[in-house]
């Protein structure tokens, strides 16, 4: 009789049984490699992104830009574009756009195939920059770009008006970078899926936390723009020291956003169930 030669059926499915295991510890390993690297080159943007900041203010004697929209543009929230696209190097969509969320939100995309230039992003989307100006188109910018960070609203200058800027006290504005004080507890740019934002506390959409994971509730939900888990739950920062963290969710409301802001601030709305499973 010949030597039999081959696996029996027990021997294969032991065989798949190992495999399938190997595969289940190997998979959510990758994933998690993954999901690193991309949060490492975000915090890497955001370094250079600080590095343009102090070459803007340094150019303006400290001032953060004035934030009234120049030229034909549509800024909401976003005048500080303008200012600093000089600032930006040549290869700038790498410094744009986050790699977790680098694609524009598909229910915006035009027919045409351009950018819609009013549309936000999310967790895992960029937003349109809006469209150019006159100023921009003249050197070459004639379509709307996509990022992925934001600033903070409240780091703008006012020039010589008193009033408000989009409904925030000028009085509360940091105007200048020399007069923030705690230097290390004001965010400057991070993960975001509009232009700009920044809580005050007025109690109102502008500080309550979205009730759903990368809610869209308008340009005014402030707090929103920034609450969403794009690193684990995390959402990266460039602090007005230059320094770049990765801020927990729910500390969103404890940074020093404007001269007055209570950092012990808590949402109206208290904790949304979808923000129950991060510290």
């Amino acid at each position: 009789m010949k030597d039999r030669k081959g696996f029996t059926l027990i021997e294969l499915l032991v065989v798949i049984a190992i495999i399938a295991l190997l595969m289940s510890i190997v998979v959510p390993s990758l994933k998690t490699a993954r999901e690193v690297a991309q949060a490492t080159i975000s915090r890497s943007n955001l370094r250079q992104w600080g590095l343009v900041w102090k070459l803007y203010t340094d150019n303006y004697d400290g001032r953060f830009p004035y934030w009234k929209v120049v030229g034909s543009g549509t800024y909401h929230r976003g005048s500080w574009i303008q200012a600093i696209r000089a600032y930006l190097p040549e290869d700038r969509e790498k410094m744009l756009l986050c790699p977790t969320a680098s694609l524009e939100n598909p229910e915006f995309i035009q027919v045409d195939g351009r950018y819609d230039p009013e549309a936000h992003g999310g967790v895992r989307y960029a937003y349109s920059m809006g469209l150019p100006s006159a100023a921009e188109q003249a050197v070459g910018i004639t379509e709307p770009e996509l990022c992925s960070y934001g600033m903070n609203s409240w780091c703008a200058n006012s020039g010589n008006e008193s009033g408000n800027v989009q409904q925030r006290p000028a009085s509360e504005l940091w105007q200048t970078i020399t007069a923030v004080r705690s230097t290390s507890e004001v965010p400057m740019m991070l993960d975001s899926m509009w232009r700009g934002g920044g809580p005050w506390d007025d109690r109102g959409i502008r500080i309550s936390a979205p009730t759903q994971e990368g809610e869209w509730r308008g340009m005014e939900a402030e707090i929103s723009h920034f609450c969403i888990p794009r690193h684990r739950g995390r959402v990266n920062s460039v602090f007005v020291d230059l320094h770049v963290e990765d801020v927990p969710l729910k500390d969103l409301w404890g940074q020093k956003w404007h001269k007055s802001y209570n950092t012990g601030t808590l949402p109206p709305n208290a904790w949304p169930e979808w923000m129950g499973r991060y510290r």
